[in-house]
């Protein structure tokens, strides 16, 4: 959803370097916040020099790349940083028939930040547990489209695991976040190249740059097949990072899976998507290629779009 007040403007930098201006009502400090993006590489040694700026009334943040905009987005309504005529109507059609995820469940982010360093002690490396309060706790790079990734090396407080568990009776952990992690969900990664969810059918606790959702009465393997689409992966480069996308991996913080369209009233394509997505997440989908391009088509029925839109 477009942030209200949103208004795009022209700066000039020093040295007449054009950039693009978009600028939004401040939501997280008592200043209006801008973004800005440069349109010309030579504008790399100013915007790096000049990352953050101020002025009576308005706060400024050069952006070299659209990586830099998740900690400036975690804690605002996602806005959509350049859309063309024809991208606005696509977005427009997904948006027509939907709701808000968050209004269909319960949507929180894992351990992090001080939460994460003092957790150092209570978290263990074990491929399997007799004692049911040490669980898996997932990180990022765990977590790939339909299925998780056991036994690969993990770098964790300087050291190196392979199956981090921590010990839920931890004090260190709230009560709210606790009965989070106790319950079945939908994983989705914080950083990826692609939009990437799995179910959680084991109630595993989630380290940083993973998030979790409980949803309500939707089928949750017909929202993981809608988070691994193709067209769900465009949406988050339309908003996020619509005009240039860095090199490397992206961020997909909270503020992007709170307001994704989901259109639940096509019973028969949620079956379908629900089906396909079960096959995928089982693994007993021969072709996967195949799949997927049936898990695809389906959304894209679903939300009423051409391929065409998505170039």
């Amino acid at each position: 959803m477009s942030i209200p007040d949103q208004q795009t403007v022209r700066y000039r930098s020093p040295g007449n370097t054009p950039t693009r201006c978009i600028s939004m009502s401040g939501q997280t400090t008592s200043r209006n916040t801008a973004i800005l993006q440069s349109q010309k590489r030579k504008a790399q040694k100013h915007i790096d020099e000049s990352i953050q700026k101020s002025s009576e009334n308005l706060e400024l943040l050069f952006v070299a790349n659209f990586a830099r905009l998740y900690e400036a987005l975690q804690n605002v309504t996602p806005f959509d940083i350049y859309i063309n005529a024809v991208s606005r109507t696509t977005l427009e059609r997904m948006e027509r028939n939907s709701v808000p995820l968050d209004s269909l469940g319960l949507l929180r982010t894992g351990i992090m930040g001080f939460d994460y360093w003092a957790l150092e002690n209570d978290i263990v490396d074990a491929d399997e547990s007799d004692d049911t309060n040490f669980v898996r706790i997932v990180t990022n790079s765990q977590v790939e489209p339909f299925r998780f990734i056991w036994g690969k090396k993990i770098r964790l407080y300087k050291d190196t695991f392979r199956n981090p568990r921590i010990d839920l009776r931890t004090e260190l952990i709230g009560e709210g976040t606790r009965d989070f992690f106790q319950k079945k969900k939908i994983i989705m990664r914080g950083v990826a190249r692609h939009t990437t969810a799995v179910w959680d059918g084991e109630c595993y606790a989630l380290l940083v740059a993973v998030h979790g959702f409980i949803p309500n009465d939707v089928d949750p393997y017909f929202l993981v097949g809608l988070f691994n689409s193709e067209l769900f992966n465009w949406l988050h480069r339309i908003r996020f990072y619509a005009a240039k996308i860095p090199q490397g991996s992206l961020r997909y913080p909270v503020s992007f899976w709170r307001d994704l369209p989901i259109r639940i009233d096509r019973q028969d394509l949620i079956k379908e998507i629900s089906g396909i997505t079960r096959s995928l997440s089982s693994g007993k989908a021969n072709d996967k290629e195949s799949y997927l391009a049936r898990l695809n088509d389906a959304v894209l029925r679903l939300y009423e779009i051409s391929n065409k839109e998505l170039a």
